[in-house]
């Protein structure tokens, strides 16, 4: 009779216990891998909200003919002829609300997910509240990050505000 080649048990076990490490680090270097993605996909989309904010308020007060904030400093409207905006600065984030003036009619909201402090205002003068420069504080991926916004008025813009703060720009 001829004998067969074959493996022993013996060795089959050693290969099946190899085999199980070797898919045992694989499996925890994998999970550790997706880990991180999530992560940095994590502060990428808080990056993206940071410059997608920064790049709505810049873009929005330049086109502004006129900002005002909210004596609780809850709130900043930003007017312009034909478009009001709306910032609201809630906890854990932004809310953005335009609404165009003719007929009220209810435009765009964004929400911005990121924490977001107003730490102050600079105004034209105490008699005319027109802001000239905002400071925010947001959280980005756990790093404070400082945000200032400025407003150049033209002496026309100024003018179109009377004592009171009631913007004139609408009865051009």
């Amino acid at each position: 009779m001829k004998k067969l080649r074959s493996f022993t048990i013996i060795e089959i076990l050693i290969t099946m216990l190899i085999s199980a490490v070797v898919i045992s680090i694989a499996y925890t270097g994998l999970t550790m891998l997706n880990r991180q993605f999530a992560r940095s996909q994590s502060r990428m989309k808080q990056i993206g909200q940071y410059r997608l904010l920064s790049g709505a308020l810049q873009r929005d007060f330049d086109r502004a003919d006129c900002i005002r904030d909210t004596i609780d400093d809850s709130h900043l409207v930003l007017g312009r002829l034909d478009t009001m905006v709306y910032y609201s600065f809630q906890p854990n984030g932004m809310v953005r609300r335009t609404l165009i003036v003719p007929g009220a009619i209810a435009g765009i909201n964004d929400t911005f997910v990121i924490p977001t402090q107003v730490l102050g205002q600079i105004y034209i003068s105490d008699s005319v509240r027109l802001v000239q420069q905002i400071s925010l504080r947001s959280l980005v991926n756990g790093d404070s990050v400082l945000l200032t916004q400025n407003k150049a008025y033209s002496a026309q813009q100024v003018l179109l505000v009377d004592s009171e703060g009631v913007t004139l720009i609408g009865d051009r």
